[in-house]
């Protein structure tokens, strides 16, 4: 009966869906700050730094930058970098 009612609220959970290579960045930057090893006023590194580290295209870490700069986590100065805020 246990082993039953397991398949049945397994067949009937959602499936859980994969996160974008965007959502990866933006969690991966969250979870720096979360960590402590990001702070306010400190600078990202740069968005070819963040490919290479993440293995991402260059495209994913701007749209995660942009996403991060809506939710006021980031501020991108043009010229300069993007900083905690």
């Amino acid at each position: 009966m246990i082993i039953m009612n397991t398949i049945v609220r397994n067949y009937f959970e959602k499936p859980r869906l994969k996160k974008t290579t965007v959502q990866k960045v933006v969690h991966y930057i969250e979870g720096e700050i979360k960590k402590g090893q990001l702070h306010a006023g400190d600078k990202l590194p740069s968005e070819a730094e963040l490919c290479t580290l993440l293995n991402v295209s260059r495209t994913s870490v701007r749209e995660a930058i942009k996403i991060l700069e809506s939710l006021t986590v980031v501020t991108v100065r043009r010229g300069d970098g993007t900083y905690i805020t």
